[in-house]
């Protein structure tokens, strides 16, 4: 893919963020770090499609590499940024997420009263209808 590839890619993702489509502007962003593996904003932003999907472990890992890639190219308004990224996201990891309420509970089916002699005998004072085989 050429530099517009990527540019059309980012784009792309950056789109869908905007939208709350987060698990889509992540695999635009997986897509444009295939092609420029070592560029550290990529990986800023598919870390943030990832906390904005609430996948803050994926969120907090790739946000990592962001600022360790940000420390080797000696970029300290990015190691800046991405440590306080990152520290949000850790944040957020760590607040209790509320338990799934679970499923309502079938209701209970109606008790059948148990047979008095006079619920037999009028049973057995019914009329009963043959049928003709």
């Amino acid at each position: 893919m050429d530099s517009q590839s990527i540019d059309t890619v980012m784009t792309r993702g950056a789109a869908y963020m905007r939208l709350g489509r987060f698990r889509r502007a992540a695999a635009d962003f997986q897509r444009a770090i295939a092609i420029s593996p070592n560029d550290s904003a990529l990986y800023a932003l598919l870390a943030e499609a990832y906390a904005g999907a609430g996948q803050y472990r994926e969120a907090i890992r790739t946000g990592q590499k962001a600022l360790n890639m940000a420390r080797i190219e000696k970029d300290s308004k990015a190691v800046t940024a991405y440590t306080e990224i990152l520290t949000g996201y850790k944040v957020e990891a760590a607040k209790p997420r509320p338990k799934p309420k679970p499923a309502p509970k079938p209701a209970p089916k109606p008790e059948s009263k148990p047979e008095t002699p006079a619920d037999k005998a009028n049973a057995e004072a019914a009329p009963t209808v043959e049928t003709k085989p």
